[in-house]
C-alpha cells in the first residue's frame, strides 16, 4: 500500500501537480490511533494565568516558560503522523470547534490560526506543524490568544527507503490580541 501511494505521489509530481491540493485528503487520524484521537479530543481552549509584558523580549521568555518542555507539549509530541499527511487542518478544525463549544471568540481564533498558517505555509504544506491548544492570556487588561504549536521539518526513512511517520519535536508559540488580531509575540526553539 505504501509503495502504491508513493508511486502515485511520484506520478503527480512528475506531471507537475501541486501536492498541497492532495495532502489533506488522507484520512488522519485512523480509528485505531488511540493516542492521536484521545489528544485531539482533549484539545484545550481555555484561560490561563499568564499576564504578558509589553516588552517583546519578555513576551518571548514568558511564552517559552509557559509552554516549552512542559507536560502538554511533551504529551502531544508523542503523536506519530504518517509521512505526506498534514495534521494542521485537523487540529485547526478541532480547536475552532472547541472554542465555539466553550463560548470563546472562534472567529478571532480562526484568524490567528490562519495567520500562523500563512507565516509557516511551508510547514503546513510540506513538513509538519500543528497547534496543541489555544490559551487566553492577558496583556494590560486585553485578552490574548497564546497558541503553542509543535513542528518538524526533518524526515527519516525506513529500511525500504519509505518515509517514516513524523513526530513533531520542536515548538513555536504565538501571541495575538483577541480583539484586533494583532500579533504581539512569537518564539521558536530554532
Amino acid at each position: 500500500m505504501k509503495r502504491t501511494i508513493w508511486v502515485l505521489v511520484t506520478v503527480l509530481l512528475l506531471c507537475g501537480c501541486d501536492l498541497r491540493d492532495h495532502v489533506a485528503q488522507f484520512d488522519w487520524p485512523k480509528s485505531d490511533d488511540s493516542l492521536a484521537t484521545a489528544l485531539l479530543d482533549s484539545l484545550q481552549v481555555a484561560p490561563i494565568s499568564l499576564l504578558l509584558s509589553e516588552d517583546p523580549g519578555d513576551i518571548k521568555q514568558q511564552l517559552w516558560g509557559t509552554f516549552a518542555n512542559r507536560e502538554l507539549a511533551l504529551r502531544y509530541s508523542q503523536i506519530e503522523i504518517p509521512a505526506g499527511v498534514s495534521a494542521w487542518p485537523v487540529f485547526r478544525g478541532r480547536l475552532i470547534e472547541a472554542a465555539k463549544a466553550a463560548g470563546r471568540n472562534s472567529e478571532s481564533l480562526a484568524g490567528a490560526l490562519d495567520e500562523i498558517a500563512r507565516q509557516k505555509e511551508w510547514l503546513v504544506t510540506e513538513k509538519q506543524i500543528f497547534p496543541f491548544g489555544a490559551f487566553i492570556a492577558k496583556q494590560r487588561g486585553e485578552k490574548v490568544w497564546a497558541i503553542p504549536c509543535l513542528w518538524e521539518s526533518g524526515r527519516s526513512y525506513d529500511d525500504e527507503g519509505m518515509p517514516s511517520p513524523v513526530r513533531a519535536g520542536h515548538i513555536q508559540i504565538w501571541a495575538f490580541l483577541i480583539e484586533s488580531g494583532r500579533q504581539i509575540g512569537y518564539v521558536s526553539c530554532k
